[in-house]
């Protein structure tokens, strides 16, 4: 007798979960039809529809090859620090070693690409004798249009000095391909601070 009252009472306890959950709760066959559309779109490059379709097939439980194709389509959209984090999704959800060292390998790529870090000094007078060093090369002299110099990502240190003005200093980050603009105000040694 007590094998039929258990199973009831799990009945008991199972159904009112059940009934609880919406009818038209989002399924993974529909998060697989989104990635095929994503697919579609990304073929005719459609890239910002593909993304928006990739983006829902996610959100609907689709399987974890929509973290590599929406990096894919974050990279040709240019959306590099993005597509970085759908990287790094893919790694954690790859099948292989080998798969998500590549993905990895992937990230990092973007991280590191080179990007420009360009100085803009002012107010002009100043600017003129103005010696800009970015990390350990040596200093450059300061031309109208500014200083630029192409690095690969991560931080880097601007040094900007002018005779009878105050050394300006910063380290900037120019991570996922974003460029670094800086515009330095050189101002004069207060006569006060000096020895």
């Amino acid at each position: 007798m007590r094998g039929p009252s258990l199973l009831f009472v799990l009945l008991l306890l199972v159904t009112p979960g059940l009934a609880a959950q919406p009818r038209d709760m989002p399924t993974h066959l529909e998060g697989m039809v989104r990635m095929r559309q994503g697919d579609e779109a990304l073929a005719e490059n459609h890239v910002d529809e593909a993304i928006g379709l990739y983006r829902q097939a996610e959100r609907l439980g689709c399987p974890p090859r929509v973290y590599r194709a929406l990096a894919e389509a974050y990279e040709q959209a240019r959306r590099f620090r993005e597509a970085a984090g759908a990287w790094t999704r893919a790694a954690a959800f790859a099948v292989t070693p080998e798969a998500r060292e590549e993905h990895l390998r992937r990230r990092e790529r973007l991280r590191t690409m080179l990007t420009a870090v360009r100085v803009m000094v002012g107010p002009p007078l100043r600017a003129r004798a103005a010696r800009v060093t970015i990390d350990h090369e040596p200093p450059r002299a300061y031309v109208a249009g500014g200083v630029e110099a192409v690095l690969p990502g991560g931080a880097h240190r601007v040094r900007v000095e002018a005779p009878g003005c105050e050394i300006w200093e910063t380290v900037v980050s120019n991570l996922f391909g974003e460029e670094v603009a800086l515009r330095v105000v050189l101002t004069p040694i207060d006569p006060a601070h000096q020895r």
